[in-house]
């Protein structure tokens, strides 16, 4: 009778590990299948440049990529979906770690559509403005018609570090009624 106990509550552990996978696992993955929302794997890989977003100049300081927060998911409220990523980077010792002269020195943080698009920019803000407190908030404008938009924040650390926050929004059109031309 014992052995009998044993087998069956080793068989209900079993189901229960077995349906929470599938319920919490493959629920995500389905609902994420065709629904034309990134996923974890639609890292958005962004970069301060040296110059303008009009003119971008070469790549000073890669940025950790952006992803959705938390478990990967994408975030989906009232029809957006969020990327994120925070980075610190150590600040040029031109003329000593200088945060707002930073900020003067002609900067842009582009955003690129994917790792295997590169050269897609979705997403670009001019590093400029008055630095109040510690911080420097930057918008990131759309670019190419990628309907991405965001913000950036710039905070100087007070140790010659710069912590970059960067949050990239996307504007579903997922269901969107298009117009019908009047005939």
């Amino acid at each position: 009778m014992e052995t009998r106990r044993r087998g069956w509550f080793a068989a209900a552990t079993i189901g229960v590990a077995l349906l929470t996978i599938l319920t919490v696992g493959g629920g995500a993955t389905r609902a994420q299948e065709g629904s034309g929302t990134p996923t974890a794997a639609t890292a958005h890989p962004a970069h301060i440049h040296g110059g303008t977003c009009g003119v971008l100049g070469d790549i000073l300081y890669p940025l950790n990529d952006l992803v959705p927060p938390g478990t990967g998911a994408a975030t989906a409220e009232a029809g957006q979906i969020e990327s994120t990523s925070t980075t610190t980077i150590q600040l040029p010792d031109r003329p000593h770690n200088d945060f707002e002269h930073f900020v003067a020195s002609g900067y842009a943080l582009n955003v690129h559509l994917s790792a295997d698009e590169i050269g897609t920019y979705i997403a670009c803000g001019d590093i400029s403005g008055q630095v109040v407190g510690n911080e420097l908030q930057i918008e990131l404008q759309e670019l190419n018609g990628s309907g991405y938009q965001g913000q950036a924040t710039l905070k100087d650390n007070g140790d010659g570090t710069m912590t970059v926050i960067v949050v990239l929004t996307r504007i579903s059109t997922t269901g969107t009624p298009v117009a019908s031309p009047v005939s």
